[in-house]
């Protein structure tokens, strides 16, 4: 039998430490994506309740709630007092559902555990191992989906706006858009501007109904089906394409920015907002993760590097390719049609 050697860890006791933390580091998201799933921390709310209490208002097992909750206690989402449980000002702010600064990318990242749970077998396949393209994605991953896209863009579009020179663009078209937040934001940034939004059919519902609340409902157009078949118009003075490069090959993305070219007036301009990766495709740390990510939920989907941006553009017949980056690890490569 093999023995344990003891110097390690007493020599060693910090490499070792980092090792297990990331070895045990799902337990701890795993807790919390599951407490989320059942809407744990949107149950209690303001309430001091028993574990006992939201068992039974979510259909739940007593005893398996009350050590659930007791671990997230130990992972400080929770406070306990004489067996009574209530959010910490972490969890009330950012965890109830109800809260205007809750973090919506917790129910896609239960869709994306299961992805994630494949990286073995997409790693000795090269693509993913169980391949769901976002327009065939059940509906409740579909709509955990949106409800990601709409907290990230709801965060990200007035960045976007502040590192967009409007100068001459008078039509603007955000294409393969969420639930149009960009495309809003750039109206309100210039009022006077032609908007229009392409996005799949089945998300087209969800953006009238969020241009009606927002009273725009007759001022943005919008446009139904996948960039990758069908025709999203012309005549436009400005493409923006956010996190769509990523689910594409790099010859996916030439011929696509080879589309928007054509698309765009004499002079127009692409705008590409997604997450950029280092040459040596290491660093920083979440988007060599973020590459994995791509790998389980897409058939040859990548990040990429500024450079290979850079090329995917010129190769489109793009000039005067520029970078800027937001202040939310994200940035922003844009280039003109010039003939």
């Amino acid at each position: 039998m093999r023995k344990w050697n003891s110097m390690i860890f007493t020599k060693d006791e910090d490499s070792v430490a980092a090792l297990t933390d990331m070895l045990y580091g799902y337990q701890k998201s795993r807790v919390l994506l599951t407490a989320c799933e059942l809407e744990v921390f949107t149950a209690l709310g303001t309430d001091v309740r028993t574990s006992e209490e939201i068992a039974v208002e979510l259909n739940l097992d007593n005893r398996a709630t009350d050590k659930l909750m007791s671990a997230l206690t130990g992972m400080k989402l929770l406070d306990k007092t004489g067996g009574r449980y209530s959010n910490t000002n972490l969890s009330l702010r950012f965890l109830v559902k109800s809260k205007p600064d809750y973090i919506g990318l917790m129910d896609f990242n239960v869709y994306l555990w299961n992805k994630w749970s494949t990286l073995t077998e997409s790693v000795r396949k090269g693509t993913a191992a169980d391949l769901t393209k976002i327009g065939d994605m059940c509906d409740h991953g579909f709509e955990a989906f949106l409800e990601m896209v709409n907290w990230r863009s709801s965060i990200l579009a007035k960045s976007v706006v502040d590192a967009t020179d409007f100068t001459n663009i008078n039509s603007v078209l955000e294409l393969g858009g969420g639930t149009g937040d960009y495309a809003l934001a750039f109206l309100k940034a210039k009022p006077d501007m032609e908007c229009s939004v392409f996005a799949y059919e089945k998300v087209i519902p969800r953006i009238k109904e969020y241009y009606k609340d927002e009273n725009v409902e007759d001022k943005i157009n919008l446009i139904s089906g996948d960039y990758d078949v069908d025709d999203f118009g012309s005549g436009y003075d400005m493409i923006f394409i956010s996190f769509v490069a990523h689910h594409n090959s790099i010859f996916e993305n030439i011929e696509l920015s080879r589309k928007i070219y054509n698309a765009l007036n004499e002079g127009g301009k692409i705008v590409v907002q997604d997450y950029y990766i280092s040459d040596d495709r290491t660093k920083p740390v979440n988007n060599s993760l973020f590459a994995l990510e791509t790998l389980v939920n897409s058939e040859s989907g990548d990040t990429y590097t500024e450079s290979e941006m850079w090329i995917i553009l010129r190769e489109a017949k793009f000039r005067h390719v520029e970078k800027v980056e937001t202040e939310f690890g994200t940035s922003i490569i844009s280039a003109q049609k010039v003939f």
